[in-house]
């Protein structure tokens, strides 16, 4: 029953959106083809729910179906505050980004990296977002990233290759310590750094 309401609002919202001149130009694309694309140096493999194309003006966007209690902007999903006491602010896998007047670190970097991943097959993207899907049917939408930036997707994409760099140096030292979701916490006494010599 919680799907099919879920689906009559997404088909709701389909409908403004092509009325709107966006069109659907594929769905479930594996990126390039399946053999993935290569990001400084490393296959990066993956599935993009869907990208668009505006019919007046040609421009390409980039959508991620997001099922959920409350639905989340990009922003709020991928962007999180500093903490206090954070280690050297110039390391890149400290991801730091600038927001307005207020420091941020990459906390999710998957709505950029597809914008990345798809210059080579589609051209440049205009823009990205989610199709949310939560449980209050009255807050489904499409929500897109109008604060992506081409100065915050570079950043996105210096974090990226700094993260593609530490794992081929086999660099996956020191673990966070704060996760939203951590099925594992409880394997360890402590935390993480205290439980591993």
């Amino acid at each position: 029953d919680a799907a099919c309401q879920r689906l009559r609002a997404a088909a709701r919202i389909q409908a403004e959106q092509r009325e709107r001149g966006w069109r659907i130009v594929c769905g479930e694309y594996r990126l390039g083809d399946g053999r993935g694309v290569r990001f400084h140096g490393t296959a990066v493999r993956g599935t993009v729910d869907r990208i668009d194309r505006h019919d007046g003006t040609g421009r390409l966007r980039v959508l991620d179906y997001k099922t959920s209690e409350k639905a989340a902007t990009p922003a709020q999903q991928h962007l999180a505050g500093v903490p206090a006491g954070t280690r050297d602010a110039e390391d890149p896998l400290q991801a730091r980004c600038d927001l307005g007047d207020k420091p941020r670190r990459w906390a999710d970097l998957q709505l950029p990296l597809y914008m990345i991943l798809l210059r080579e097959s589609f051209g440049p993207l205009t823009e990205c977002g989610y199709f949310a899907l939560p449980k209050a049917v009255t807050e489904t939408a499409v929500l897109t990233w109008d604060e992506l930036t081409p100065e915050l997707l570079a950043s996105a994409e210096r974090c990226a290759a700094a993260c593609v760099e530490a794992i081929q140096r086999g660099r996956f030292w020191p673990p966070a310590e704060r996760l939203p979701y951590d099925d594992f916490a409880e394997l360890f006494h402590g935390t993480v750094a205290d439980s591993i010599d």
